[in-house]
C-alpha cells in the first residue's frame, strides 16, 4: 500500500472515533465536576481568573417591587401607620342595617384628631381592613399595620404589665371606681372596678336612680331630645372620676345621638355584656364641644 493510501485510510479511522471519544471526555467531566467545589471548577474553567465566592447575603429589607417596576415608589417607612395612630378601643354599632357592626375609635397622632370609623373605610390614603374586639388592620400602599387596645406594636412585640400604664408610660393611683385619666380628656377605667360599682348600684335602687334623675332631657324648639345636661343629684364621685362637670350636656355618645334615656341605657347594656371597651361621649361645656374618651380595661 502506498504512503498516500496508508494516511487516507488513518484519517477515516479517526474520524469514525472522534465522536466516541468525545462522548466519554464529556462523561468524565460531568461526573467529577459534581464531586469538585464551585471555586475549583471555576478554576478549571479560568486558571487565570480568582475563584468567586457562590454565597451572596441579600438584604432583609429588599423591596422585590423595585426590581419588577422600576417606577414603584420608595414603600413608606415600616411602623409609620403604628407610630401615627393610636386605637382607643371597639365597640358594636347601634341599629346597623348589616345587624353588628364593629365600629373603632381612633387617634390620629399627626393631626390631633379622634375618629370612629368603621370596617373598610378610609381614613385618606388608609384603609381600615379589618376591626378585633381588641386590635384593628390598617393598609397603606404596601405597608400594613396592626393595632392593639392601648398601645402599637410589630408582630415581634409583646406588652406586659398594667395596661393602663402602658397607655400612659407611667403608673399612678387610680380612682375609686378603677379610673386614671391618660390625657386631658381621656382615662382609662378597670372593668372590674367599675362591674362592682355596676353591682352596688343595681343592689340599692335609690342610687340608680338619683344617677339617671341627674340626667336632665335637654329639648330643641321642636321639643325633640338633643341631649342630656348633668345637674348632680347624687354619685357625685363617679361622675368627678369621669372627668364630667356640673352643667355638661351629652349630645353623643360612640357616634349615636342621644335622643333617649333609652339609648343610655344600651350604653350600660353594651359594658355589662362586655360588648364595648371604649365609650366616647360628645359633650357640650360652656359653649365648646369636648370628646371625652373612656377606655375600659
Amino acid at each position: 500500500m502506498t504512503p498516500d493510501r496508508r494516511y487516507a485510510s488513518l484519517l477515516r479511522r479517526l474520524a469514525a472515533a472522534l465522536p466516541l471519544v468525545a462522548c466519554a471526555l464529556g462523561g468524565w467531566v460531568v461526573y467529577h465536576t459534581q464531586t469538585l467545589p464551585l471555586p475549583a471548577i471555576h478554576a478549571m474553567a479560568s486558571p487565570s481568573v480568582a475563584p468567586v465566592s457562590p454565597s451572596v447575603v441579600l438584604p432583609e429589607s429588599l423591596d422585590w417591587s423595585v426590581f419588577q417596576n422600576e417606577q414603584a415608589p420608595t414603600p413608606v417607612a415600616r411602623g409609620a401607620l403604628s407610630r401615627r395612630f393610636r386605637l382607643a378601643g371597639t365597640f358594636f354599632a347601634y341599629g346597623s342595617e348589616a345587624g353588628d357592626t364593629r365600629r373603632a375609635v381612633l387617634h390620629d397622632l399627626q393631626s390631633s384628631v379622634q375618629m370612629i370609623i368603621g370596617e373598610g373605610e378610609s381614613m385618606g390614603d388608609v384603609e381600615v381592613v379589618h376591626i378585633a374586639s381588641d386590635r384593628v388592620i390598617l393598609r397603606r400602599g404596601l405597608e400594613e399595620a396592626e393595632l392593639w387596645l392601648g398601645f402599637s406594636r410589630s408582630d415581634s412585640e409583646r406588652s406586659t404589665g398594667d395596661p393602663m400604664a402602658e397607655e400612659t408610660g407611667k403608673s399612678g393611683d387610680a380612682s375609686a371606681f378603677g379610673g386614671r385619666k391618660t390625657g386631658e380628656h381621656s382615662w382609662v377605667f378597670s372593668r372590674d372596678a367599675l362591674q362592682e360599682y355596676y353591682q352596688e348600684v343595681l343592689d340599692d335602687p335609690e342610687r340608680l336612680v338619683r344617677i339617671f334623675d341627674s340626667m336632665k332631657a335637654v329639648r330643641g324648639s321642636d321639643r325633640r331630645i338633643s341631649g342630656y345636661r348633668l345637674d348632680i343629684l347624687g354619685e357625685g364621685d363617679f361622675y368627678r372620676a369621669a372627668g364630667m362637670q356640673q352643667g355638661d350636656v351629652v349630645r353623643k355618645v360612640n357616634g349615636m345621638k342621644m335622643t333617649s334615656r333609652r339609648r343610655a341605657e344600651f350604653f350600660i347594656g353594651e359594658f355589662a355584656r362586655n360588648r364595648a371597651n371604649v365609650f366616647e361621649m360628645e359633650v357640650e361645656r360652656n359653649g365648646q364641644t369636648l370628646n371625652l374618651t373612656y377606655q375600659i380595661r
